[in-house]
């Protein structure tokens, strides 16, 4: 999202919500999230509520190992895992109470291509169309 976060922030509050504690978060602001607003819930209720996966396979299946090793051939590395490493995300942007993109993570590295979300952005501002 730091890619994007200028851009998107023009039209839309960006957050990242993560399932640790308030220092994995603090950390991960610090070393991954510089400029992001990183928020945490611990509890996992966010993750619940949204109806985001969880679980051994959706971590460790062929698909994440898969794209852990494409994201490590282009020189991205993951550091130690903190918080619920079964635990998947998601994208969602919201615009008036209703989401005009919501993304489950299907797997571990599976993400909302970057101008779908950039996209979604600039709809729930009202300037541009819907993502594809």
């Amino acid at each position: 999202m730091r890619g994007i976060k200028s851009k998107v922030e023009r039209y839309a509050n960006l957050a990242i919500i993560g399932n640790g504690t308030l220092a994995h978060a603090q950390d991960f602001s610090r070393t991954e999230g510089r400029g992001l607003r990183s928020l945490v819930d611990s509890g996992k209720q966010t993750y619940k509520a949204l109806g985001f996966r969880h679980g051994v396979r959706s971590t460790l299946g062929p698909a994440s190992m898969a794209r852990g090793a494409d994201a490590s051939a282009r020189g991205f590395h993951q550091g130690s895992t903190q918080g619920d490493p079964f635990q998947q995300g998601g994208t969602l942007v919201v615009a008036g109470g209703a989401p005009v993109l919501f993304q489950r993570s299907r797997f571990a590295g599976d993400h909302a291509p970057l101008e779908q979300v950039l996209a979604a952005a600039m709809m729930a501002a009202g300037k541009g169309q819907a993502p594809i």
